[in-house]
């Protein structure tokens, strides 16, 4: 169902890094996933992706399509706009032949067809030589329907303009993006909901879901990716 769109989307994908060098000594973090917005480096993902390094000796950097494409060395990331209220990170990369995903500009509907799509967790080491270890790094998508509206207050420090996805997106999957089965991005991986259900016999069932953020909420945004 989704192969086509799958297709259309795995080369716009790349997991966020944080970068702390000390002399020869290099250490790579994994802090979630972003996508290209144009072919000039413009890109988008949640704020909490870019402000989860473990220390403030760690820079953000952009490593590549992986597993399909590295860049060979860490390159730094610009930040353009940051909504810690939204959880919104706009982003750059010095470069012109990125692969951008479609976007869509219009509200989604409950019970549509969508696909979670990021790094779960990606693993990779440096070597001195500033190569990379991809082994254990992969992407992952997970399809899935849009089952509500959501517009509320999620923590004290942010609320969310989204829909609420059947399933949660995984560890590091954040700031990802979810498509439909044309290709097209309408929405961003920004976290989970959890909700109890009463039962008849008194008892709850605690269900999981996804919270992603309209991408028709966020024109003010996406305008300035030019």
């Amino acid at each position: 169902m989704f192969q086509k769109s799958i297709a259309l989307v795995r080369n716009s994908i790349f997991p966020v890094f944080h970068l702390k060098e000390s002399g020869n000594q290099r250490s790579l973090v994994a802090s979630g996933t972003g996508f290209f917005i144009s072919n000039s480096g413009y890109f988008l993902t949640a704020e909490h992706v870019m402000r989860s390094a473990p220390d403030a000796t760690y820079r953000p950097v952009f490593c590549g399509n992986l597993p399909y494409h590295t860049t060979g060395t860490p390159m730094p990331i610009a930040e353009v706009y940051r909504d810690p209220r939204r959880d919104i990170f706009l982003g750059k990369i010095e470069g012109s032949s990125f692969v951008p995903v479609q976007l869509s500009h219009e509200k989604q509907n409950d019970g549509k067809s969508v696909v979670l799509s990021g790094y779960p967790l990606p693993v990779i080491q440096l070597n001195l030589q500033g190569g990379f270890d991809l082994s254990q790094v992969r992407q992952y998508w997970q399809p899935t329907i849009i089952i509500d509206q959501f517009t509320a207050f999620n923590t004290p420090d942010n609320t969310y303009s989204a829909f609420l996805t059947q399933h949660p997106s995984l560890n590091g999957m954040s700031g990802g993006p979810l498509f439909d089965r044309e290709g097209i991005t309408v929405g961003i991986s920004v976290a989970t909901y959890n909700r109890k259900v009463p039962q008849n016999d008194g008892g709850e069932i605690r269900v999981d879901n996804g919270i992603a953020i309209q991408l028709a909420s966020l024109g003010d945004v996406l305008s300035m990716a030019v």
